[in-house]
């Protein structure tokens, strides 16, 4: 009787533990049809840096956004990438309706791997506020009108 006790008690902690964060890493399959039509979200929460990568079925949109997100009040951080207008920026929302405010990160890194894909990659240290488990997603804009966004991913534990 202990001894199943035991293995009750170290499966509901297993359980427990599980629940509130998954892996450090993970992606988001995303229905295709949209224009633009992002087909893959992917993250990892890394100990020293967030990367994040977006796959897209056809040609690149004008505008990338990549969300970390945390908590229930709309907290997040945004990497907005629009070439056309030459803006690379980190911005910080302190909730859902709060305006944006630029966020200095000179680590911030983006890279085009492939014809079809975008990664970004932020140091931890440039974001400050985020907590160790967060959330991911994806939008990307093509004009005034089109747009595809991904769920938001589940939480993911800082690895």
């Amino acid at each position: 009787m202990l001894r199943k006790t035991s293995v009750l008690a170290i499966t509901s902690s297993l359980l427990v533990a599980g629940a509130t964060a998954r892996a450090d890493s993970g992606s988001l399959a995303d229905p295709g049809g949209d224009f633009p039509d992002i087909v893959k979200v992917s993250f990892d929460n890394a100990r020293t840096k967030v990367v994040m990568a977006m796959t897209y079925a056809g040609g690149r949109p004008q505008n990338e956004s990549f969300y970390v997100r945390w908590g229930s009040a709309g907290r997040s951080y945004q990497v907005f990438l629009s070439p056309s207008a030459g803006l690379k920026e980190l911005r910080y929302y302190s909730g859902s309706s709060a305006a944006q405010k630029k966020v200095a990160c000179g680590g911030l890194v983006v890279r085009k791997p492939t014809s079809r894909s975008t990664a970004v990659t932020i140091p931890r240290s440039c974001l400050k506020k985020a907590p160790d488990a967060l959330r991911f997603q994806g939008i990307a804009t093509a004009g005034l009108s089109s747009s595809d966004q991904t769920k938001v991913s589940k939480l993911t534990a800082r690895g």
